[in-house]
């Protein structure tokens, strides 16, 4: 059984995108839930494989793996930095001190401070906060 979002089960890149990517298979069912009740229903059984983002908290808190999708359905979705040009235009070196932390930011770091939005119920500021300052790049005085 796959779970995962209603529209997951008729959008094109969803489960008939699958489909005809990978062989017209018959799926034994669809359970549509919410999309924060994925991995509940994975972990306490009431699934087998879970519609997931590379990204998502629970899939290094649950110790799950990501399946290969060797016939690219899936579009990569990369994390990149999104800026007005008016600020830019008044601080330039912004663009600097992002083009240097956009590769920090992988999947894996992604899972972590997602995972302690959604399942820590952390708020995202004082995660991203605390990334900055541990990884050095925000001193923890001019945190504060």
């Amino acid at each position: 059984m796959l779970i995962g979002p209603p529209e997951f089960e008729v959008r094109e890149d969803g489960l008939p995108g699958l489909k005809a990517a990978y062989g017209n298979f018959e799926l034994a069912s669809y359970k549509a839930v919410n999309p924060g009740l994925r991995y509940q229903g994975l972990v306490d059984g009431e699934a087998d494989v879970a519609v997931a983002f590379g990204t998502d908290g629970e899939i290094s808190a649950f110790d799950l793996v990501i399946l290969e999708d060797d016939q690219q359905l899936f579009p990569p979705y990369q994390v990149a930095p999104v800026v007005r040009q008016e600020l830019l235009d008044t601080i330039p070196e912004v663009q600097g001190i992002l083009d240097d932390l956009s590769p920090v930011i992988t999947d894996e770091v992604m899972q972590s401070l997602n995972y302690q939005v959604t399942g820590e119920a952390r708020e995202p500021e004082e995660v991203a906060q605390d990334f900055l300052v541990e990884s050095g790049w925000l001193q923890e005085d001019a945190a504060e």
